[in-house]
C-alpha cells in the first residue's frame, strides 16, 4: 500500500504525464530512446521533484518564490540536472507508453530515496533534541539552612560540543542570608588548563535577597574546535573565613544547550 504522504507525488507525476499528452498535436510521434534522460538518474530526479513541491507548500518558502508553481518548479529541477522539459516529457512518455511497469520501478525507487532522506532527517531531529535537553549532572536543588556548614554549591562541568549553553536555576535568598558578595561566581577555561590557564569570567549575577524566586540565568558560548570547562560556585564561602548564617534555596537547575548558527 503506497505511503499517504507520498499521494502528492503521484499526482504530480500523473499531471505532468497528462499535460505532455494533452500539448502534443498533429501525428503522434515515435518514441524511441532519442534525447530520453538514462533511466538510473529518473528516481533521484523524480524524489527532488516532490521535494521541490513540498518546499514550495510552506508559507515562509512560497513567500519567497511566489511566482512558482509546481510546474515551473518541476522545471527548474530538470534544468538543474543538465536537462529540457521535452527531455522528461519523453521520458515519462516513453514509459508511461511502452514500460509502464518499469515506470512503476522507477517510481518506487524514488519512494525509497524519500524515505531514506526522511529517515535521515528524522535521526537528526532526535540528535538535536539531544542536545537541547538539560545537561546538567549535578544535584537539582539546594536547601541552605544550615547556618554552622561550610559547604559550597560548586559548577564543575565540560562544555565539548561548539554551540551556545544557557545555565538556568532559581533562587530564593532570605533577607537574614549571609552571604557576600551575594552572586553567582563562575567563569569558563580551557578544559585542560583548569589550574593555571586563562579565566573568562561570566557575567555576574547579584541574588535578590527578599525571600521571594527568582529565575536567573547565564550564556555560555563555546566556539569551534575549543572545548571548555564551566566552573564556579552558586554559593560562595570561600570569602568567609568563619561559618555564617545561611537561609537560601537554589532549585531547577538545568544546562541547555542549541547549536551554533550557520
Amino acid at each position: 500500500m503506497i505511503n499517504p504522504k507520498y499521494h502528492t507525488f503521484i499526482f504530480i507525476l500523473l499531471s505532468f504525464i497528462l499535460f505532455t499528452f494533452s500539448s502534443c498535436t498533429g501525428r503522434r510521434n515515435k518514441l524511441d530512446h532519442k534525447e530520453m534522460i538514462p533511466e538510473k538518474e529518473l528516481p533521484s530526479l523524480l524524489a527532488e521533484i516532490y521535494m521541490s513541491d513540498g518546499l514550495l507548500s510552506l508559507p515562509s518558502i512560497r513567500s519567497m518564490y511566489s511566482s512558482l508553481d509546481s510546474l515551473s518548479g518541476y522545471v527548474q529541477v530538470v534544468e538543474k540536472h543538465g536537462y529540457t522539459k521535452e527531455d522528461m516529457d519523453k521520458t515519462l512518455k516513453f514509459y508511461f507508453i511502452k514500460k509502464p511497469k518499469e515506470l512503476v520501478k522507477i517510481y518506487d525507487r524514488a519512494l525509497g530515496i524519500l524515505s531514506e532522506k526522511e529517515s535521515y532527517v528524522e535521526k537528526e531531529i532526535l540528535r538535536i533534541q539531544a542536545h537541547i535537553e538539560n545537561k546538567w549532572t549535578g544535584k537539582g536543588s539546594f536547601y541552605l539552612f544550615d547556618h554552622t556548614g561550610s559547604d559550597s554549591l560548586q559548577i564543575d562541568i565540560p562544555l565539548e560540543i561548539p554551540g551556545y549553553y544557557t545555565l538556568k536555576f532559581r533562587a530564593r535568598f532570605y533577607p537574614d542570608d549571609q552571604l557576600v558578595p551575594a552572586e553567582i561566581s563562575a567563569f569558563t577555561c580551557h578544559r585542560d588548563s583548569l589550574e593555571n590557564g586563562k579565566r573568562d569570567y561570566l557575567s555576574s549575577v547579584r541574588y535578590i535577597k527578599d525571600g521571594q524566586p527568582h529565575e536567573y540565568e547565564i550564556k555560555i558560548y563555546v566556539p569551534d574546535n575549543k572545548p571548555i570547562r564551566l566552573r564556579g560556585y552558586f554559593y560562595d564561602n570561600s570569602l568567609h573565613p568563619v561559618p555564617w548564617g545561611k537561609n537560601a534555596v537554589i532549585d531547577n537547575i538545568s544546562l541547555t544547550y542549541t547549536l551554533a548558527a550557520v
